[in-house]
């Protein structure tokens, strides 16, 4: 996140705490995504060219797996 603008900072904060009230909120676009190591994550969008990836959820705890661009992990 070092190269990333203020905005896409705040975007991606603002998503953080979106996803700890709701995972399902509209604004995320929330996906169950099975990643290349065969392991299930949550994706959500922080803004068109930014997504989070999370742990599913386990003892109402969100972890997260990566945050970047578009193309996480080979998932388009």
């Amino acid at each position: 996140m070092d190269g990333w603008d203020k905005n896409a900072k705040s975007r991606f904060i603002k998503a953080c705490r979106l996803a700890s009230v709701d995972l399902s909120h509209p604004s995320l676009h929330t996906k169950k995504v099975v990643l290349p190591d065969g392991s299930p994550a949550i994706r959500c969008r922080i803004d068109d060219f930014h997504r989070i990836h999370f742990n599913p959820p386990t003892g109402g705890q969100l972890r997260i797996r990566e945050v970047g661009g578009h193309r996480l992990e080979g998932i388009g």
